[in-house]
């Protein structure tokens, strides 16, 4: 199910962000659509500030990895949608990395 634009107001604690891992992938995409909320942004908005595209930031936002680009194009959208909303890019950038290397891992089965 798609984010909207209502929702509840973001957590501002961007420091603690930082420093801690994230354990489930949606709360990259609840981040950014929470930064998003934050600055009155639609997701049209988010992609023309960010140069890419409405789909790749809808997926990001969405946790929707099966519809995002390689890792390398989808981690540079994220910290691109990062730097719109005023988000910490290197946390963005490194704990979606993180998330999309054990989503890739997962898809292997130990033998």
């Amino acid at each position: 199910m798609d984010r909207d634009d209502r929702g509840p107001a973001p957590d501002h604690r961007t420091a603690e962000m930082e420093e801690r891992a994230i354990s489930t992938p949606s709360q990259i995409g609840e981040a950014l659509w929470r930064g998003r909320l934050r600055m009155g942004l639609s997701l049209d908005d988010v992609a023309r500030r960010a140069g890419t595209d409405l789909q790749i930031v809808s997926a990001i936002e969405n946790s929707d990895f099966g519809r995002l680009p390689g890792t390398g194009a989808t981690i540079a959208a994220a910290r691109a949608y990062a730097r719109v909303v005023k988000l910490p890019e290197k946390w963005v950038a490194l704990t979606l990395a993180a998330e999309l290397a054990r989503i890739a891992m997962s898809s292997f089965p130990i033998t």
